[in-house]
C-alpha cells in the first residue's frame, strides 16, 4: 500500500494552524528512499470547521506550503473552487502512483498495524517505524531474551555502517505496565526475490547482519522472510529485522520452538547457536530458489544447511564474494 496523501483535522477552536501544526509534528523524518520514483511531494490536506488548506510534504519530510491553496466552505463560490481544486489533486495523485516504482508491499504512513502475534503493534512513520509489544514478558522467547540483549542488538547494528541490522533511534525501554517500545530504522519494504541473484544479495545482507550479532556474542533466532525488508536508494539491499528475539549464546536450553524451527534447527546439545541462525537461513533460500540455481548457489545452500558455515565463513564463500 503507498500513502499519496497526507490529512490532519482539528476541531473549530484549534484552528487550520493546529492541524499544519499537527502535520509538521508527525514530519520527523525523510520519506523513504525509493517510494515515490520522481515525485518530490506528496500533497497533504490541514482542515478546521470550514476552512481547508492544501500543502505539500517533500521527500526530505518538511512540510510546505502552497500559494493560493486555501479555500473555505461557507460559501458557494469558494465549494465550488475547492472542488476544482479537489479534482487537480486528484490528478496529481494518480501522476505520483504510476511514477510509483513496482515494490511487493509498502505498510501506508500512521496507521497501526496489529502482527500476527496479537501482542504487536506497528506504525510506519516519516523515516522510523514504531514498534509496540504489549505483555512483553508473556512471549514465548522472553524467558532467554533480556532487555539489555536487545538493547546490545540495536547498538551493534549502529555501529555498524550499511544498515544490514536494523537499527534504533533512542535504546528500547520497557514501561511499567509492561509495555516493550522502539523506534527503528531504516524504513524498507516486504520484498520476496524471484531471480538467483536477488536470492544471492538476500542471503549475503542477512549473513552480514547474523555476523554483527555473532560479534556481539548474540543469535537472532528467527530468521525468516517476515523478518527481513529490501532497502532503496544509496544501500541497496536487505536488512533483518525483529531483534526481540535475541539471546546470548550457547547459555540456555531451547524450551519452546519458534516459528519455522523444526527437528535440526538445534545443536545436537539442544541448543541455538550461530549454526542454528545460519540453518534457518539456508531453509529459507532454499524455498526461495525453487528451481536449482547455479552450482555455487547450490553448493552454499547445501552447506549452511548442513551446518558446516558460520556467517563469517559464508560471506568469503565464492556465490556471495561476487556482491
Amino acid at each position: 500500500m503507498l500513502t499519496v496523501m497526507l490529512c490532519e483535522y482539528k476541531k473549530a477552536a484549534d484552528g487550520v494552524q493546529g492541524a499544519y501544526q499537527d502535520l509538521v509534528n508527525k514530519c520527523t523524518g525523510a520519506l523513504p528512499p525509493g517510494h515515490y520514483g520522481a515525485a518530490s511531494f506528496i500533497p497533504a490536506i490541514c482542515a478546521s470547521g470550514h476552512a481547508v488548506e492544501f500543502c505539500a510534504v517533500g521527500m526530505d519530510g518538511q512540510v510546505y506550503g502552497v500559494p493560493h491553496a486555501k479555500f473555505s466552505t461557507q460559501t458557494r463560490p469558494e465549494r465550488i473552487r475547492l472542488i476544482l481544486a479537489m479534482a487537480n489533486v486528484y490528478q496529481l495523485l494518480a501522476l505520483i502512483v504510476r511514477q510509483a516504482p513496482a515494490t511487493h508491499a509498502r505498510r501506508p504512513f500512521f496507521v497501526k498495524q496489529l502482527r500476527e502475534d496479537g501482542l504487536t503493534t506497528i506504525e510506519v512513520l516519516l523515516g522510523t517505524v514504531s514498534k509496540r509489544i504489549g505483555s512483553f514478558a508473556a512471549r514465548p522467547g522472553v524467558p532467554h531474551t533480556t532487555l539489555e540483549d536487545i538493547q546490545t542488538a540495536y547498538e551493534a547494528g549502529a555501529k555498524n555502517p550499511g544498515y544490514f541490522l536494523v537499527c534504533a533511534k533512542s535504546a528500547p525501554m520497557i514501561s511499567e505496565h509492561g509495555t516493550y517500545a522502539v523506534e527503528t530504522y531504516p524504513v524498507g519494504y516486504s520484498h520476496n526475490p524471484a531471480e538467483e541473484q536477488d536470492v544471492q544479495l538476500l542471503a549475503y545482507s542477512v549473513c552480514r547482519a547474523l555476523y554483527i550479532l555473532w560479534k556481539a556474542k548474540l543469535v537472532h533466532r528467527d530468521v525468516r522472510m517476515a523478518n527481513i525488508v529490501r532497502l532503496q536508494g544509496p544501500e541497496d539491499h536487505y536488512m533483518l529485522l525483529d531483534l526481540e528475539n535475541v539471546a546470548q549464546v550457547k547459555i540456555w536450553p531451547a524450551v519452546q520452538p519458534f516459528k519455522d524451527w523444526d527437528s535440526f534447527t538445534l545443536s545436537k546439545n539442544s541448543e541455538y547457536d550461530h549454526l542454528s541462525d545460519m540453518y534457518q537461513l539456508g531453509k529459507l533460500l532454499r524455498r526461495l530458489l525453487r528451481r536449482t540455481g547455479s552450482q555455487a548457489a547450490e553448493e552454499f545452500i547445501n552447506s549452511i544447511r548442513n551446518k558446516s558455515l558460520t556467517a563469517e565463513q559464508a560471506l568469503k564463500h565464492v556465490w556471495l564474494m561476487r556482491q
